[in-house]
């Protein structure tokens, strides 16, 4: 990656330092939060990355009021922890602050559940088709059943064509 920027009238040279070499604690000591959300990218060291997440979480709870800053700073978070796969570490997290967040309301949460809604509707069709194709094919059987029945022809013919029970083709009048 270049560490300069060159023109005709203009040189300017750089180092570049990543993020996962700086120490955590760093970020953690800024007033800001989007810079205390870094401390995600930064070197944990032998500190517990869950123990950095929680601190994080409750310095969002404490330093903003609340409403679409806050939600902001959650969506931010989620989006730092998946660059270093915390995602199940934050989850348990949120869920251990609830009583101070209120989840349901976040963006994250909202957007899975209008998810997880979806699927189940898609699922539900699913469902709800293949039972209506087997109700259709059964009743189709019965049907057939019947018209084999009033025809005189053996109940074993029958059974073996129609695969249905002895009970159900004795229940058929003709």
């Amino acid at each position: 990656m270049s560490t300069t920027i060159q023109t005709l009238d203009f040189q300017y040279r750089y180092n570049l330092v990543p993020l996962f070499k700086i120490d955590h604690r760093l970020f953690l000591k800024s007033d800001k939060i989007e810079q205390k959300l870094l401390a995600i990218l930064g070197n944990p060291g032998m500190e517990d990355p869950k123990q950095i997440l929680k601190q994080i979480v409750m310095d969002i709870k404490n330093q903003t009021t609340g409403g679409l800053t806050q939600d902001k700073y959650l969506y931010q978070l989620h989006v730092l922890v998946q660059l270093r796969n915390l995602g199940n570490q934050l989850d348990e997290i949120m869920v251990s602050v609830n009583e101070f967040f209120n989840i349901e309301k976040a963006p994250v949460y909202i957007r899975g559940e209008k998810k997880g809604i979806q699927e189940g509707i898609r699922e539900g069709i699913r469902e709800g088709i293949q039972e209506g194709i087997l109700e259709g094919k059964h009743k189709q059987a019965l049907e057939i059943a019947l018209e084999m029945k009033k025809d005189g022809l053996s109940m074993e013919k029958i059974i073996k064509f129609t695969k249905l029970s002895v009970e159900e083709i004795e229940k058929l009048k003709i």
